[in-house]
């Protein structure tokens, strides 16, 4: 019975060349740069004029989380500072009734006391 398999012979191309070309920083990393500078430049803004430390690391939380929000976008640059602005707001409010609620409490201890 003749054998049913045949050989076949690899033939190769010649090996192709890329010439590449080193580029000074990628686009993202740049946006990425100016996107950090205005977070802080905003941060500062803000925390010069509430110096409360509860607030301090609340608006820092809310920085990230409005970077993180611009930067899903196609122009963080631009919604960045109405996002902050938003948070920051909201932030506030948050520490505001906390403030509420800790006096009330504290005035409800002393009564029982």
């Amino acid at each position: 019975m003749p054998s049913r398999t045949k050989t076949i012979e690899p033939r190769f191309e010649p090996e192709a060349k890329f010439a590449l070309h080193p580029v000074d920083a990628p686009f993202r990393a740049t946006l990425d740069d100016e996107v950090d500078r205005l977070k802080n430049r905003l941060l500062q803004l803000y925390l010069s004029a509430n110096a409360e430390p509860v607030f301090n690391s609340l608006l820092r939380q809310t920085a990230n989380e409005a970077v993180a929000l611009a930067c899903a976008h196609a122009y963080p640059l631009l919604l960045l500072p109405v996002l902050f602005d938003e948070k920051a707001r909201d932030a506030r409010r948050l520490v505001s009734r906390q403030n509420v609620i800790r006096s009330r409490s504290e005035l409800i201890l002393e009564e029982l006391v």
